[in-house]
């Protein structure tokens, strides 16, 4: 198997829990838990930015660096210093509909 298919496969397994994510964060939405789902969206944003923080401090080339920057021009800049606000783990909350 190539390079580009094993990539490939990996993209697919990662869109894959994506949406799985993000049918759990509709059914909690629509069942009336928003302040779950809002909650659990801020803690995944602060956990994605702490990993695309590492990959940047490793270094990362100037085409991705680019693309990141057309998208969010602030974006590099603000992840070099980036702490997360979570830590190492995090609680999930009981669902409490509104």
């Amino acid at each position: 198997m190539s390079t580009a298919d094993d990539l490939k496969n990996v993209q697919a397994m990662l869109v894959f829990n994506r949406i799985l994510d993000e049918r759990r964060l509709q059914g909690l939405v629509s069942s009336g838990c928003a302040n779950q789902a809002a909650d659990e969206l801020d803690y995944t944003l602060d956990k994605d930015t702490e990993l695309l923080s590492h990959y940047v401090s490793e270094g990362i080339d100037a085409q991705t660096q680019k693309y990141i920057s057309d998208r969010d021009h602030n974006l590099l800049n603000a992840v070099r210093t980036f702490k997360s606000k979570y830590g190492d783990s995090w609680v999930e909350k009981a669902c409490q509909p509104k």
